[in-house]
């Protein structure tokens, strides 16, 4: 259990770095990193589909 919610917070935390990231570029008009901050985010999530809420 313990190991599956280290996997969970580590991909949530992926997201949201991503997430924040490309928020802040993106008001400053950086497309190349808010790409980034959304490339980040979207690794975040398959993250979490293949390795938390994938069928054991």
């Amino acid at each position: 259990m313990e190991r599956h919610r280290l996997k969970t917070m580590l991909g949530l935390a992926m997201v949201l770095l991503g997430i924040v990231q490309a928020a802040l570029f993106a008001s400053q008009s950086e497309w190349v990193p808010t790409g980034f901050g959304l490339l980040y985010s979207t690794i975040g999530i398959v993250y979490l589909w293949v390795e938390v809420y994938a069928v054991e």
